[in-house]
């Protein structure tokens, strides 16, 4: 997905575990979340507009507590194009076959000693041994609590996950209402870039990283897409991106839509593709933006998968570059198997005591 542009995944995904369990979290925010604007500034676009949609508004619809239930495949004619998309590989429309190689030596993890920085540390091995970029970010929304592995301070294609930041922005400002509403829930739910596309200039374009970065108070969240107007490269990194989850879920105003949202998403996108790799195929109960793509600018294949888990305690985001034929099931496969390594289980693992 791409174009104003580009579903997303990110590809390689992050890192920042600190040894011997989750230890004191390193606050990227700038200063507190208390006293956020009330004033949200003006967009720098027009906006777009809406496209037609027969859909009821979702608000209402219950947050499910286990996995989302699945729906069939979109076709592939149903594939949104713009003056901004470009062609892509054939679409993965089935969930990812995970065969980990023989030869990857894991850290020996168990009982009270498997830790979130061991689980952290045994997925970045796993990702790296298979030849892919990765980044891994882990925050205890309740403790502040923080663990990475990989480069979680540097910067990936955003693809689809910068959605979220366009339903923030639309909730931040009062346009959540009525078509509007309905589009931004399709655009979540389904990662519909047609609606991402007609929802960008209402929410200041390009821009919309900078201004969730001044609003939530959060550093090195990431920057503009190097191509303008292509939302699919905005850059972002997976330590930002989860210190942003975390700000967001204490706003209930913007968090309750966003995460209910968000634990709606359907099986497959609006482009056919299987979106619940990652995370929610590794654990239940998740509250997920994927996003998948080539908007590096360097031909990589970008996938990534972030979001709420463990009753959305922790936020995560696992991001992840790798060669572009690795794009579809291939680096797919190695994404949900990094997250069923960081929890195994499915949850996230409480530090665990220290020997001594």
């Amino acid at each position: 997905m791409r174009k104003v542009r580009t579903t997303a995944i990110v590809a390689t995904a992050a890192a920042i575990i600190i040894a011997g369990g989750l230890t004191a979290a390193v606050d990227v925010r700038a200063q507190p979340i208390s006293g956020l604007p009330t004033a949200v500034p003006a967009p720098s676009a027009a906006p777009a507009a809406l496209p037609s949609t027969s859909a009821p508004p979702t608000t209402v619809a219950p947050r499910p507590t286990t996995e989302r239930p699945s729906t069939t495949k979109h076709p592939t004619s149903q594939h949104p194009t713009s003056q901004h998309a470009t062609s892509k590989p054939p679409i993965n429309t089935t969930p990812p076959t995970i065969k980990p190689p023989t030869s990857v030596s894991l850290p020996t993890i168990t009982g009270a000693w498997r830790t979130a920085q061991q689980t952290a540390n045994a997925a970045l091995t796993y990702a790296e041994h298979n030849g892919y970029h990765t980044a891994i970010a882990v925050l205890d929304t309740e403790t502040g609590q923080y663990v990475s592995a990989g480069d979680a301070n540097s910067v990936y294609s955003s693809e689809s996950v910068v959605k979220t930041m366009i339903a923030a922005r639309l909730l931040a400002s009062g346009q959540m209402t009525g078509t509007v509403e309905t589009t931004a829930w399709k655009m979540i739910t389904q990662s519909d870039d047609a609606s991402a596309n007609a929802l960008y200039g209402r929410v200041g374009g390009d821009g919309i990283v900078t201004w969730a970065a001044s609003y939530f108070h959060i550093a090195n969240l990431g920057s503009p897409p190097p191509r303008p107007g292509w939302w699919g490269g905005t850059r972002i990194t997976a330590s930002g991106l989860v210190h942003l989850y975390a700000a967001i879920k204490r706003d209930p105003s913007i968090g309750g839509w966003l995460f209910n949202a968000m634990s709606h998403a359907t099986r497959y996108g609006s482009d056919g593709t299987f979106q619940l790799f990652g995370l929610p195929s590794a654990s239940t109960g998740v509250a997920v933006k994927a996003g998948w793509g080539f908007d590096f600018g360097d031909g990589s294949a970008d996938f990534n998968s972030t979001g709420l888990v463990n009753g959305d305690r922790y936020a995560v985001a696992i991001l992840m570059r790798g060669p572009s034929a690795s794009y579809g099931a291939a680096i797919s496969a190695v994404l949900t198997r990094c997250a069923a390594l960081l929890m195994p289980g499915g949850r996230i693992p409480a530090p665990g005591p220290r020997k001594g």
